[in-house]
């Protein structure tokens, strides 16, 4: 058996009411095969911007064993208010340098074995360093999971012309760069949720094996017809930040509302843009915002859904993003504007409608056509939990993913 040690600071984690995400799920598939595996991950809450807490606001302790066998870690970095800031590139450092310092006295201590294994996520880009510093020190091998493609997704955020944004793009982003090309070409094996985000590996010049693993559900839930007059529901969960389209879905559920459309958004989750979002949502009776929702809370709320809104901008250079199966997953009919390989994804199994982002009056017309139509409804629900089972099982995915990390 071997010794894996997992280092993502970002994913919820199931002590604090979340459902399971790739990390835990992983975690869990390797512990139960009997390898000592320990995930290191941030003191700070990514999704909360809070220390992270219990259920109840206690605060998780420094360390402990999970119920799965799982030896966890709390690494202190400090907080930041806003995903695209400098203080979140300070939390990053500090996450690093203080990841470094405390493995060492861990292992030093006996308190921990040193790992045969090393599966680092990037972002952030700044871990591989202290990564590659096990490798060194213990022998480890470094595999790299990649879950974004980083500086890509801030190139967006440059405005001015099309040149002089690649100017300022080179010489902004280039120690970004740097980093994750060292880190690619660096590592012993690389994964990531999406084949999209290999190839850009390998134009990088990295040759090492390689492996895709999606993000995945749990189980699957046939749907049920939507009962006669009721509101077509649709559900948003997750993040309220840049490179969400959420303003042009305000302004298609004011549309609907004025021709009379009986359709219903429901909104879960935070971020920097909720304020002006609720504000921008102020009288509108079809948009109910619910905040950041435990596990069970979501899970209500998923079901009683019609269809999954996926509005994340192309520019994000998002792959496959955890919306999708956890959509999926309750045979929610998806409408997204991602298109890339979520896209691709859902028109090949025909489980959903793209529309252009920036524009409200088609995405309005995409949610008329199935609110007013209820086959095409219920076959592209049906498609889609078809597509879940297919695609993103954990229990299929993740026996791969622990077969290809361990080399079984």
């Amino acid at each position: 058996m071997s010794t894996v040690w997992i280092v993502n600071p970002f994913d919820n984690l199931p002590e604090e009411g979340a459902k399971p995400q790739r990390y835990a799920l992983l975690a869990r598939e390797l512990a139960r095969r009997g390898h000592g595996v320990a995930w290191w991950t941030s003191s700070f809450s990514h999704s909360r911007k809070m220390r992270r807490a219990a259920p109840g606001g206690a605060p998780l302790p420094e360390a402990w064993r999970s119920t799965d066998g799982v030896e966890m870690r709390l690494v202190g970095a400090p907080p930041y208010l806003s995903n695209v800031s400098p203080a979140r590139i300070r939390n990053h450092l500090a996450f690093a340098s203080n990841l470094a310092a405390m493995a060492t006295s861990e292992v030093a201590s006996g308190r921990l074995p040193p790992p045969d294994i090393v599966v680092a996520s990037t972002p952030p880009l700044s871990s591989f360093r202290a990564v590659s510093g096990f490798r060194d020190r213990w022998g480890s091998r470094v595999a790299l999971d990649i879950m974004d493609s980083w500086p890509d997704a801030f190139e967006t955020l440059i405005p001015g012309p099309v040149a002089l944004k690649r100017l300022a793009c080179a010489a902004l982003f280039a120690p970004m760069r740097k980093m994750s090309s060292r880190a690619i070409l660096g590592a012993d094996m690389i994964s990531a949720t999406s084949g999209a985000y290999l190839d850009k590996a390998r134009e990088l010049g990295a040759t090492v094996p390689m492996a895709a693993f999606p993000h995945t559900c749990e189980n699957v839930a046939d749907p049920a017809p939507r009962p006669e007059a009721s509101p077509l529901r649709l559900v948003y969960v997750g993040n309220m930040g840049r490179f969400y389209d959420l303003d042009t879905l305000v302004h298609a559920m004011e549309i609907l509302g004025r021709l009379g459309v009986a359709a219903r958004l429901d909104i879960a989750g935070s971020g920097p843009s909720e304020t002006h979002l609720r504000q921008l949502a102020a009288g509108l009776a079809n948009v109910a915002f619910h905040g950041f929702l435990g596990a069970g809370e979501l899970d209500s709320l998923l079901r009683a859904g019609d269809v999954g809104i996926i509005p994340i901008l192309p520019a994000s250079s998002v792959a496959i993003p955890y919306k999708l199966p956890d959509y999926a997953s309750r045979g929610l009919a998806i409408v997204e504007c991602l298109g890339g390989d979520c896209g691709r994804t859902v028109r090949r199994h025909r489980a959903g409608v793209h529309y252009q982002a920036g524009d409200a009056g088609a995405l309005a017309d995409a949610i008329a056509a199935l609110a007013t139509d209820t086959g095409a409804l219920m076959a592209a629900r049906r498609a889609s939990a078809a597509m879940a089972r297919e695609e993103f099982l954990a229990s299929a995915v993740f026996a791969r993913f622990a077969d290809w990390t361990t080399g079984r």
